[in-house]
């Protein structure tokens, strides 16, 4: 919700107050330009448009150059890229999530050091536990009540794992189930007066059992799904918590919520592009893209944090898994930044290709007008983002190195290299859509040129025919 409105609150200034400061600077907005000190001041470009014919100073560019060798050899230039991104992609495919746990921490840490000892050298204090809670029909202390929860409390304790059980019927191992019944039927104070203080409030009770397992371990994992299996007699319900509960079911929320969310952001982005590009088949290679870029991201996540290289450079522990809200962050983070990405390149080439429908300098042009403008947002950052790898909580490190690998990754393997040669290789198909679609489009688009020369750009693009009979049509 906070970054949702930082970008809203973003948006609107840059639509009301941007455009006033603009207009009250003029040229002196310019004026600490570094470019200009570096380079020596050249005549203003002209502002008349030769319909396919590319700008000269466009064609000296560094990014128009580099396109149009990418453009020379599409074939190789995808297959190596794709090469990369496969191979870094490759340990996604043994990831391991888990949820923050005290070894996140440094390892000199005064919380991480009383955890790990306490589950060193005292089993029942420093391993996992469980806290159950107990829902029973009327008051807990009802001899019926009693004689299903002691049933419950000896399903539990049957369990391989389990260490000790806390409840109403095992506070002392001198006294039996009837005895319990008898002295909690007692006015107090008595015997167990304590014991009800802390364990039970009008029909509910709490259970506490210590476990043996380590909690955020695969024989924590199985005691609990164990324990939740268990169904209390007499009508009674259980709610299993603690710190493996709370990871399972983080989990299992991640994992049924997930598929719905990908779903939108895909469907969003989908409708987003075609509106903007008149094309299916833009949208669809976007978001293939995208997907292959974050797999990429994800598998040096894990070939960095969770398999432990670089650990010595980054100064962390690995712990054999990742905290598995970063994958959704970083999911959710570094596709948006890919999209803006995304729609920066392609407004830019489907502008010239609307005014030229040469699709080869569409390429270029476009990427020499948004090289440098994608590249310093990237390294931008980069740098930002960067910073949080030197955290010394590993979570923190693993959201900012990766969303690192992945601006950089999407700013030059993608951006650069891999959208102009798929680009050059569809051709014209790039800008299909279906008949229908595409009367959609002419009349819903978000298309920012002049909207009359679009159709008759793509018509005549689907024809092959030379520039100039463009012109001359």
């Amino acid at each position: 919700m906070g970054a949702i409105a930082a970008i809203l609150v973003v948006m609107l200034a840059s639509l009301t107050v941007l455009p006033a400061l603009l207009a009250l600077l003029g040229p002196r907005i310019n004026a600490l330009s570094l470019r200009r000190i570096i380079r020596p001041r050249r005549a203003p470009r002209a502002t008349g448009i030769s319909v396919g014919a590319p700008n000269v100073r466009e064609q000296q560019g560094m990014w128009y150059r580099l396109s149009e060798v990418v453009m020379r050899w599409p074939v190789p230039v995808a297959l190596v890229v794709l090469a990369i991104l496969f191979t870094l992609g490759v340990p996604f495919l043994h990831i391991t999530f888990a949820t923050p746990g005290v070894k996140i921490l440094p390892a000199d840490r005064e919380e991480r050091i009383v955890s790990e000892r306490l589950s060193q050298d005292f089993v029942q204090q420093g391993n996992g536990q469980l806290v159950i809670a107990v829902t029973t029909h009327g008051d807990a202390l009802s001899a019926d009540n009693l004689a299903s929860l002691d049933s419950y409390v000896k399903s539990i304790r049957a369990v391989p794992g389990v260490e000790h059980v806390q409840s109403l019927v095992t506070v002392s191992p001198n006294l039996n189930l009837a005895q319990y019944q008898q002295l909690y039927a007692q006015p107090d104070p008595n015997p167990l007066t304590q014991a009800k203080a802390s364990l039970v409030k009008g029909d509910f009770t709490k259970v506490t059992v210590a476990i043996r397992p380590f909690d955020h371990s695969d024989a924590a994992t199985t005691l609990v799904k164990q324990v939740r299996a268990i169904q209390p007699s007499g009508g009674l319900t259980a709610l299993v918590g603690g710190t493996t509960p709370q990871q399972i079911d983080i989990l299992a929320g991640i994992d049924t919520t997930l598929p719905y969310a990908f779903l939108v952001i895909i469907a969003s982005i989908f409708v987003l592009l075609f509106l903007m590009t008149g094309s299916i088949i833009m949208p669809v290679k976007a978001i293939i893209l995208n997907i292959l870029s974050l797999s990429a991201t994800f598998g040096g996540l894990v070939w960095i944090f969770q398999d432990g290289h670089l650990q010595d450079l980054l100064h962390f522990q690995s712990l054999g898994s990742i905290d598995a809200i970063q994958p959704v962050l970083i999911f959710a983070i570094a596709f948006g930044l890919s999209m803006d990405y995304e729609v920066f390149l392609l407004s830019r080439i489907k502008e010239r290709f609307d005014e030229t429908g040469n699709n080869r300098q569409a390429v270029s042009s476009g990427i020499q007008r948004t090289g440098w403008l994608i590249t310093s947002a990237a390294l931008l950052l980069a740098i930002v983002l960067g910073a949080f790898g030197t955290a010394r909580i590993i979570s923190i490190q693993e959201f900012g190195v990766g969303l690192t690998i992945a601006v950089i990754m999407d700013a030059t393997l993608i951006r650069m290299l891999l959208v102009p040669a798929t680009i050059r290789l569809l051709g014209t198909i790039n800008w299909w859509a279906p008949a229908p679609l595409h009367r959609l489009w002419q009349r819903i688009g978000l298309a920012e040129t002049d909207s009359t020369l679009a159709p008759l750009s793509v018509g005549m693009a689907k024809t092959d025919l030379p520039v100039e009979h463009i012109e001359a049509h």
